[in-house]
C-alpha cells in the first residue's frame, strides 16, 4: 500500500492557505456538512489529525458507544475559541501522521471534492466573491 500521508499533508497545507483568505464572519458560514459551519468543519479535520486509538476508543466508551456523541465531544473541544484559535490548532496538525483507527485501505468518497469543495458556497452566502472556491 502506498504511503498517502505526503498527499494528506499537502492537502492540509492547501486548505490552510485557503483558510487564510476567509474573513472572520465566514467562519460561521454553513458548509455542505449539514450540521457544521466552517469553524466546526475545520475543528473536525483538526480532531482527525490529533486522534489516537486510545483517545478514540476511550471517548467512544465514555459516549456510551455512540459514534455521533464521540465526534460531537471532540468537535466542541476543537471548535472552541475564535477562528484564529481554530486555525492555529489546524495548522499544528498539517504534518501530523495520526489518523483515525480503522482500515488502512482508503475509502475516500470525493462526491463533493473533499474539504475545500465542502467549503464551497461561502462567498455566495456572504457576498465575498474572492473567497469562493472554484471546483
Amino acid at each position: 500500500m502506498p504511503d498517502l500521508m505526503p498527499m494528506v499533508h499537502s492537502e492540509r497545507a492547501s486548505l490552510s492557505d485557503y483558510l487564510d483568505t476567509l474573513a472572520p464572519e465566514q467562519w460561521s458560514a454553513p458548509t455542505w456538512c449539514d450540521r457544521w459551519n466552517v469553524q466546526q468543519l475545520v475543528a473536525h479535520l483538526t480532531a482527525a489529525g490529533n486522534i489516537t486509538a486510545p483517545h478514540f476508543f476511550g471517548g467512544f466508551i465514555k459516549a456510551g458507544f455512540n459514534f455521533d456523541k464521540t465526534v460531537d465531544r471532540d468537535l466542541r473541544n476543537y471548535s472552541a475559541g475564535s477562528p484564529a484559535d481554530v486555525k492555529a490548532r489546524y495548522d499544528a496538525i498539517i504534518n501530523s501522521n495520526r489518523k483515525p483507527p480503522g482500515p488502512a485501505t482508503p475509502r475516500c468518497r470525493r462526491n463533493r471534492g473533499g474539504a475545500r469543495e465542502t467549503l464551497r458556497g461561502i462567498a455566495d452566502n456572504h457576498g465575498n466573491r474572492k473567497a469562493a472556491i472554484r471546483a
